[in-house]
């Protein structure tokens, strides 16, 4: 992995997103997706801010997107300039931006989801954006109104299945994290009860069933998105086509692997989330080579 992948810099990542097996051509641009939407995500979940404080840096950097208005940090001025002439050089709306950011202000709010369509919504806008600007960025067509070929709706259907299936895996691994935020990310409609405080006394089955509520619906998703690396290879300019279709193959199979992690024991999510090795990495990768030589 790089030092910079796309979830910002600097920062661990689940998957190998944003490798150096991503194309020279758009990796700087990657990048500058990336670097804003980790900045904006830490300023939302990291640190010590109130509520108020991190919605009016959040609402600080959308209104430096719209209107170029500066906000009280260079460096956020200097992430956003770079992004919005990025997606403006590539003819891609600002709205999958804009979208991240609503996502952000509601994980500022730690306002818990009511039930399951209320996780989806919030997917919908926290991670499909992101591969969406993927998608813009490698030459294909990624929006919903104008994409409307079979086959590009199957390219958009499997790469919003992946981005989805990785948000929910993430909110398993993540699942210590989050309860100490106050914020669980299992939806309402499957809390055991209201008071957050006990859930750690719940029974060691019970507290692995919660966890595996969501690892389940991630680790469907993932699969659903499987189709995505054959529509790339066949639609992927030849300069792109193979890197990035393996890059993006081995983030999905990235997803999978944390999944298979998680379900040997999902109790330890209650502590602290897994993470997966180098040498996973790597066999990844070479997973998803092999993969992509039999797609057609």
């Amino acid at each position: 992995m790089v030092r910079e992948t796309v979830h910002g810099a600097n920062h661990y990542e689940n998957f190998p997103v944003g490798s150096y097996l991503l194309p020279a051509g758009i990796r700087a641009e990657v990048l500058a997706v990336y670097r804003l939407a980790r900045l904006a995500d830490d300023i939302a979940d990291e640190g010590s801010l109130s509520s108020t404080e991190r919605l009016n840096q959040l609402a600080a950097i959308r209104a430096c997107l719209i209107t170029g208005t500066p906000t009280a940090d260079p460096d956020t001025d200097l992430a956003c300039k770079a992004l919005a002439q990025t997606l403006t050089n590539r003819g891609l709306s600002l709205d999958w931006m804009l979208k991240l950011l609503t996502a952000f202000e509601y994980d500022a709010a730690h306002q818990p989801f009511a039930d399951w369509s209320a996780v989806y919504r919030y997917c919908e806008h926290s991670a499909n954006p992101v591969g969406r600007m993927m998608l813009g960025l490698a030459g294909l067509d990624c929006d919903d109104q104008t994409a409307t070929a079979p086959a590009q709706r199957l390219t958009l259907a499997s790469a919003d299945a992946i981005c989805t299936g990785l948000q929910l895996v993430n909110f398993a691994q993540d699942f210590s994290q989050d309860l100490a935020r106050g914020r669980p990310t299992l939806p309402q409609s499957e809390w055991p009860h209201e008071d957050l405080e006990r859930w750690p006394e719940l029974a060691p089955k019970t507290r692995s069933q919660m966890v595996m509520a969501l690892l389940e619906r991630g680790e469907r998703c993932l699969i659903n998105g499987k189709p995505l690396l054959g529509q790339l290879k066949v639609s992927l300019k030849p300069e792109l086509r193979f890197r990035l279709s393996v890059e993006i193959e081995a983030t999905r199979l990235g997803g999978l692997a944390m999944a298979a992690r998680i379900r040997q024991d999902p109790l330890a999510c209650w502590q602290k989330g897994p993470k997966l090795g180098g040498l996973t990495f790597a066999r990844l990768f070479g997973s998803a080579l092999l993969r992509y030589s039999r797609a057609s």
